[in-house]
């Protein structure tokens, strides 16, 4: 598992990968992979980011990565675009097997109470990859610095009235109708 596109990359190859025990591992990101993750994910910058993990074996030619992506981030708070400091602490699980195959067609038959399947191992476990992945899982997708509120925008043309809430909807119309009827009667 490897994405060529990431700018983080961890490769601990198939054939390098724990027999019998789990082996600890840990990466750090440097200063140009940082930079290279905080353009992949919007992001202001990426100070530091820091993973921990372990590759255990589960199985033959089965195994379990498990552990935590710790990162200091700066995001824009979508309101004023402020920059926020945010620290994050992410954990993640993954199975992969040498023995998966990629699945492209959907399982209609969903178990939520089951951990998920396997992911195919290819040339490895790629933790970089899973670090940058469990860290934009765990972004606030609207962050918004404290206080930092929105109370929208009213705009026409010269000489017109700007729309209200009540206007644009849907039976707006109708209920202006309704008046202009109560009058015919």
């Amino acid at each position: 598992m490897s994405d060529q596109s990431s700018p983080f990359h961890r490769l601990y190859e198939a054939y390098d990968l724990p027999k019998k025990t789990a082996r600890p591992v840990t990466a750090k990101a440097t200063n140009e992979e940082c930079a290279g993750i905080a353009e992949q994910l919007n992001l202001q910058q990426v100070r530091k980011l820091k993973v921990e993990a372990s590759l255990t074996p589960v199985g033959e030619g089965v195994w379990r990565v498990e552990g935590h992506v710790t990162a200091d981030v700066i995001q824009s708070c979508v309101v004023t675009l402020v920059p926020l400091k945010t620290k994050m602490n992410e954990p993640f699980e993954r199975t992969f097997s040498r023995f998966a195959e990629e699945d492209t067609a959907i399982d209609v038959d969903i178990d939520y109470e089951r951990d998920d399947p396997p992911e195919p191992l290819g040339d490895g476990v790629d933790l970089g990859v899973i670090a940058i992945e469990a860290l934009l899982l765990g972004l606030d997708p609207y962050p918004r610095a404290p206080g930092a509120a929105f109370d929208g925008v009213s705009a026409a043309p010269p000489g017109a009235r700007p729309l209200t809430p009540e206007a644009v909807k849907p039976f707006a119309g109708l209920a202006s109708l309704k008046e202009a009827m109560k009058g015919k009667d």
